[in-house]
């Protein structure tokens, strides 16, 4: 009798030992979330990141999408690839928000089981930013700052400078062209969230690597490299360049994209996927269609002076451009100008050209043409050529996408306006300003909203600004 009840305890110990052991198993078996990006309490995120979470098992999605809110609330689309859930927004993520996120428990794996927890989780958006190189004057490096602050943060610490960079399009990374001691380049990407900074292609040597653009998917980049070749008294300088594309999701070299014996430049991607560059053997803007595959060949070449390949329509079906026109007239008359410049908006299915900057506004030099992330506005830069309102410097322009209803936004005779980019929501540019009559005075970056209102100068000796998404 005594061993029977010694063995029942036993017994017991060993039934709740195993229950224990089998609990366990479950609860390690149920699904939960392993990773969330951003993480919990982050700020300054782009308002074009997408949101992932990274599952410990593969999800029946429905029941992990019935269960998800957002606050505020935002629409997005919702992508699978394995255990990974993307959420992307339809819009942007509101500037300044703080974005809260709850999944519910009750989530079931693909393998029945459910999940036994919820999960809650914010993070802030940025205000506005702009991100640019600094100083002019001597090697460069990136820098990022609020239009609220004062003081900029340093992005990258190089010891040559940097010679040019893209910001993908989600606003979490960026390539740049880094200069090494040894004369050339390197291909860099450095990571925001991850902050990791990798090395993606070494230019070869003695060759240069710049004019970056990130595809709309963020997945490749396309760039103009370049080699050096000796002058007179030894003086380096460039030869012919070429553009070349690099898949930033392989291991694939990068490649050439054109005729090697044509001169290209001025890589510019349109958001269906369409790559304009300029061909200067042609003297045209090339259009690519890599949609059958990345060694297509052009399908449309524009005549054009100027060497730039234009700006795309946020849809993909117009290129917008400046282009020379000679006055046939002016050979009787050396006192008449003898070209001016007007901007052209082409059909791409269709090649029908339409001149925006029309007949009737004189003898002007319109450039720099920039389509607003809506659709709905240009800006470009203007210089009048005729006497009584000749000036030194371009100002800055906007008028609508059909040429109508041109309004000017500086007005400093003196000063030259360039490099002009929208910001995300349409409603603000910043531009590079330089003081034409006084060579000496430095470069600025100035912001202003798109009424003219608000003109700000942002920093001395900035250039090459991106509006970070």
């Amino acid at each position: 009798m005594r061993d029977r009840t010694a063995r029942l305890p036993r017994s017991l110990l060993g039934g709740v030992v195993l229950f224990l052991a089998l609990l366990a198993i479950v609860l390690l078996a149920t699904p939960r979330v392993a990773r969330i990006v951003p993480e919990d309490g982050s700020i300054d995120i782009s308002s074009k990141r997408p949101l992932q979470l990274v599952f410990t098992h593969e999800m029946d999605p429905d029941t992990v999408e019935s269960r998800i809110s957002i606050s505020p609330d935002v629409d997005g689309s919702f992508t699978w690839e394995n255990r990974t859930l993307t959420i992307q927004p339809d819009e942007n993520w509101p500037k300044g928000e703080t974005i809260t996120l709850r999944l519910e428990s009750g989530a079931s794996a693909k393998i029945f089981l459910p999940m036994l927890r919820s999960y809650t989780w914010s993070f802030q958006i940025a205000e506005r930013r702009v991100i640019y190189l600094w100083p002019e004057s001597g090697p460069a490096d990136l820098y990022i700052r609020h239009l609220e602050d004062e003081e900029a943060e340093r992005l990258t610490q190089t010891e040559s400078g940097i010679l040019d960079y893209s910001l993908s399009p989600d606003g979490d990374s960026v390539v740049y062209a880094a200069a090494l001691a040894d004369g050339s380049t390197e291909l860099r990407q450095i990571t925001f969230s991850t902050v990791q900074d990798r090395q993606l292609y070494p230019c070869p040597q003695n060759d240069c690597c710049q004019a970056i653009v990130h595809a709309p998917g963020g997945d490749r980049i396309a760039f103009q490299r370049f080699g050096f070749f000796a002058g007179q008294g030894g003086q380096p300088f460039p030869g012919p360049s070429s553009v070349w594309i690099l898949d930033l999701g392989s291991e694939d070299e990068a490649f050439p994209i054109s005729n090697m014996d044509h001169v290209t430049s001025s890589p510019n991607w349109s958001a269906a996927g369409r790559l304009a560059y300029y061909d200067d053997t042609l003297k045209a803007i090339a259009l690519v269609d890599f949609e059958n595959g990345l060694d297509a060949q052009p399908f449309n070449f524009i005549p054009n002076d100027l060497g730039m390949s234009g700006s795309w329509s946020p849809d993909g079906k117009h290129l917008i451009y400046a282009s020379i026109v000679i006055q046939e007239d002016n050979a009787a008359d050396d006192s008449k100008v003898g070209f001016y410049s007007h901007i052209y908006r082409m059909d791409v299915e269709s090649g029908n050209v339409t001149d925006l900057t029309g007949e009737k506004v004189g003898l002007v030099e319109d450039a720099a043409p920039r389509y607003s992330p809506d659709g709905e506005w240009i800006a470009f830069t203007r210089k009048y050529l005729e006497a009584d309102r000749w000036t030194l410097g371009r100002q800055l322009w906007i008028m609508r996408s059909d040429g109508s209803d041109p309004r000017q936004l500086t007005a400093e005779p003196n000063l030259h306006v360039s490099s002009m980019v929208w910001s995300p929501d349409a409603q603000m540019l910043v531009f590079v300003r330089k003081d034409q009559g006084d060579i000496t005075q430095p470069i600025e970056l100035w912001v202003t909203a798109v009424d003219g209102e608000g003109l700000q100068l942002l920093v001395a000796r900035g250039y090459a600004p991106q509006w970070v998404p």
